[in-house]
C-alpha cells in the first residue's frame, strides 16, 4: 500500500467517524474536513518539527474560525 492510499483511508475513516458523531450529537457538520492534497515533508529536526506543528495550529485555528 502506497502512503497516498494509507492517507485516503485514514481521511475516509475519520471523515465517516466525524460525521456519525456530529450527527448523533446535533452539532453542525462543516463540509470541508480535509485539503484536496497533501505534501509529504520529511522532519529532519526539532527546529522543523516545532515549525510543522505551529502551522498545523494556526491553519487550523484559521479554517475554524472560516466555518463559524
Amino acid at each position: 500500500m502506497s502512503l497516498a492510499d494509507l492517507i485516503q483511508r485514514f481521511k475516509s475513516l475519520i471523515t465517516i467517524l466525524y460525521r456519525r458523531y456530529q450527527q448523533e450529537n446535533g452539532l453542525p457538520v462543516f463540509q470541508h474536513l480535509w485539503q484536496r492534497t497533501y505534501y509529504e515533508q520529511i522532519i529532519r529536526n526539532d527546529i522543523e518539527l516545532a515549525t510543522v506543528g505551529q502551522y498545523i495550529q494556526t491553519n487550523l485555528l484559521w479554517w475554524i474560525m472560516k466555518e463559524i
